[in-house]
């Protein structure tokens, strides 16, 4: 899903833990700021989890798992991406409903600084969602992503965009500080939110944390609120880096 869609596929940093190891995992889940990184040439990362959304607006929670993010570089400084989502929608009016599939998207990620110099990291993304869901139309995000070490433990990301959607439809902003606290554990907070010309501003916050089991496998737990809106979410996942 794109922009005000709201991202499942969307993230976490990893940078406290020393991405700048080349086979060691860093992921674009549970936060909602996209990691300026890019997965190793010859690997493979998959990133997914469990997510449960409700919003008391339309008295309604919906379930979405799988959530599935797989990143396949072709290039040393430059992925393609591809989000794929399981929908269940339970309302006032019905149970849990039938498993239906949300719009794909296809994604390409460039990183422009990989920080090896000073710190500084910076990548440009692109989604497209495509109409495999039900929706018309392409809609699409295209977002500046940075991220800086800023001390031994901590380390700070954001990202900032615009939503498309037969025009320009709004922008999107999220910033996330991150911190290490030992035995591959980190933790996170994150304000982000969105304004589009249908829906205004919508600001949210959510925190949450990994741990880094070894250096291809990941787990995390995410949750989130509306800040002027209702609406929340609380998220499970696990992430891998395949290959040799």
């Amino acid at each position: 899903m794109i922009g005000c869609r709201v991202k499942w596929s969307a993230v976490i940093m990893l940078f406290a833990f020393g991405s700048a190891k080349a086979q060691q995992i860093v992921t674009d889940r549970p936060d909602q700021t996209e990691s300026a990184a890019i997965v190793p040439l010859g690997l493979v990362q998959w990133e997914g989890g469990m997510l449960v959304e409700w919003e008391d607006a339309d008295a309604e929670t919906r379930w979405m798992t799988p959530t599935s993010l797989v990143r396949l570089p072709i290039h040393e400084k430059l992925e393609l991406r591809w989000v794929y989502n399981q929908n269940r929608v339970r309302s006032e009016q019905s149970t849990l409903g039938a498993s239906s599939t949300t719009d794909m998207e296809l994604g390409v990620k460039w990183n422009v600084l990989d920080g090896t110099t000073n710190g500084h990291m910076l990548a440009v993304l692109s989604h497209w969602a495509l109409p495999t869901g039900g929706e018309s139309g392409v809609p699409s995000s295209h977002k500046l992503c940075l991220s800086h070490d800023v001390g031994e433990a901590w380390a700070l990301g954001y990202n900032v965009g615009c939503l498309w959607d037969n025009g320009m439809d709004g922008w999107a902003y999220a910033l996330a500080v991150g911190r290490a606290i030992g035995g591959g554990w980190s933790i996170y907070a994150e304000p982000y939110g969105t304004w589009t010309n249908e829906a205004g501003h919508r600001a949210a916050m959510d925190a949450g944390f990994t741990w880094l089991q070894n250096d291809r496998i990941q787990w995390d737990w995410s949750m989130a609120m509306g800040l002027n809106h209702d609406f929340g979410y609380q998220s499970i996942g696990l992430s891998l880096l395949l290959g040799d």
